[in-house]
């Protein structure tokens, strides 16, 4: 069952109240027609679209950030709810389209939807600095400490439940596989790329017979494997490729079948 909400709207004194109800009905018939459940119809009278601070268009905002904590919290990812969320025709709050980023946010910035303190009833400030690089003489946005942020409580604007927000911050961090208190870097950790998924079908399950190991997954922490060479040191650059002793490169002009002239 695909449900659907109804958002409608019209700009000044100038236009009808009667223009709301036109398109209720017309969002209604289309909603019978695809099969589509109506749970909830939301409506601003007189507000122009390009104030976002609409009192109807925030709650179905809201609705929206309930939607996707619930889901979050049911074992969905982060990409199944933006592909969800793409698919219904359901913008961001900028008017775009989601990613997995909007949404799941950057360990120790406090971005994304997921990790927004708002939605729980808290303000923060203070949370980055602007510094000037010396050698570039550009700016650069750093994270400040903990200890520097300026937190004030606003429960009238609290979405979701401190308890249940805070257990998607538990879970960002168990995914994560970085200490909550760590510089805002991006994860480091092997459990972040231990758990990716394979590209491929056969991605770390298939090696040459000379080879001791599967070929892994490349990665941060993942190397190819090889018989003749050790792992590389921190630093280097990863190897693109293994290959058996003793083999050979041919080119394509040594493949041909000999001239018959």
């Amino acid at each position: 069952m695909t449900r659907a909400v109804i958002y409608a709207r019209f700009s000044s004194d100038i236009q009808r109240h009667a223009s709301i109800e036109d398109q209720l009905r017309v969002c209604r018939a289309r909603a019978e027609r695809e099969g589509w459940t109506v749970i909830e119809e939301f409506t601003d009278h007189a507000i122009s679209g390009t104030i976002i601070q609409r009192p109807a268009y925030q709650a179905l905002m809201a609705a929206i950030v309930r939607r996707i904590f619930t889901e979050f919290l049911a074992g969905r990812s982060p990409r199944h709810i933006a592909q969800a969320l793409n698919a219904e025709g359901i913008p961001s709050p900028g008017g775009a389209i989601w990613y997995d980023s909007s949404i799941r946010g950057r360990p120790g910035r406090n971005d994304g939807l997921l990790r927004n303190p708002l939605y729980a009833g808290r303000l923060v400030w203070n949370c980055r600095r602007n510094t000037k690089e010396p050698f570039t003489g550009g700016r650069v946005r750093k994270p400040n400490a903990e200890t520097e942020l300026v937190t004030h409580a606003v429960p009238d604007l609290a979405i979701i439940d401190p308890p249940l927000w805070q257990v998607a911050q538990n879970r960002l961090r168990r995914e994560a596989a970085v200490d909550p208190t760590a510089a805002a870097t991006p994860p480091t950790g092997a459990g972040f790329w231990q758990r990716r998924r394979p590209r491929h079908l056969l991605t770390g399950k298939v090696g040459a017979a000379c080879v001791a190991a599967a070929s892994p997954a490349r990665g941060r922490t993942t190397w190819p494997a090889s018989s003749s060479a050790a792992p590389p040191s921190p630093g280097s650059s990863p190897r693109r490729r293994s290959r058996c002793p003793g083999s050979r490169r041919t080119s394509p002009a040594s493949t041909r079948p000999p001239s018959t002239t």
